[in-house]
């Protein structure tokens, strides 16, 4: 009697488990929020969003970035209006895990090429082939760095208006862990970048 209902339970456990998918970390967008779900309870994760705000005669553009820690519903809400929920670029990343999601306002239409970046192990900077570039920089479980760089201007090395930027590591500003930029790109650091003209976006991940 006892084995039978060993079994039963056995059973039991491995069809819960076959019929229960993982939750697929997702953007959602309210009148007053941009809320991730879909993570752990406990998850931190960072942003990078960029917002184009239309005015009368001119559109002004901002960034938004930052870090939270997922409720234990799995939740993390940021507080956003206006064009902050309609005319933006938003990508959130698991700080632990590097897993990143990405997805433009609803109804608000986005480019979609990517960005082309080189970044390899052991350099002190990465090549970003766009005109502008707001990079998120993730070293997973170590910390979290913002830069911006334009093309010819600040933040690229070369100074040279040559449709690429030569964005050093040096540059980035501390958002969340280790306040000190990377002093070289290693293996499974991941770069998130958006370019704020044409709202393109990348995702990499440096490989050994």
């Amino acid at each position: 009697m006892r084995k039978t209902v060993r079994l039963i339970l056995a059973a039991a456990i491995l069809m819960i488990s076959f019929g229960m998918k993982a939750a697929r970390p997702e953007i959602a967008f309210t009148a007053e929020a941009v809320a991730f779900n879909g993570l752990s309870a406990g998850t931190r994760v960072a942003w990078l969003a960029v917002v184009r705000e239309p005015r009368s005669y001119s559109t002004s553009v901002y960034v938004l970035h930052g870090t939270g820690i997922a409720t234990p519903s799995g939740v993390v809400s940021i507080p956003a209006r206006g064009a902050e929920v309609t005319n933006a670029l938003w990508m959130m990343v698991e700080f632990e895990t590097g897993a990143t999601v990405r997805t433009s306002a609803p109804g608000y239409t986005t480019s979609v090429r990517s960005i082309d970046i080189r970044a390899t192990n052991g350099d002190t900077f990465m090549t970003i082939v766009s005109p502008q570039a707001k990079v998120l920089y993730v070293r997973p479980r170590h910390g979290v760095w913002y830069g911006s760089a334009y093309d010819g201007g600040a933040g690229d090395d070369d100074r040279e208006s040559d449709a690429r930027i030569h964005f050093s590591l040096s540059s980035l500003r501390g958002v969340h862990g280790n306040p000190h930029p990377p002093a070289a790109l290693e293996p499974g650091d991941v770069l998130l970048v958006i370019d704020p003209v044409a709202m393109r976006t990348s995702r990499i991940e440096v490989v050994p």
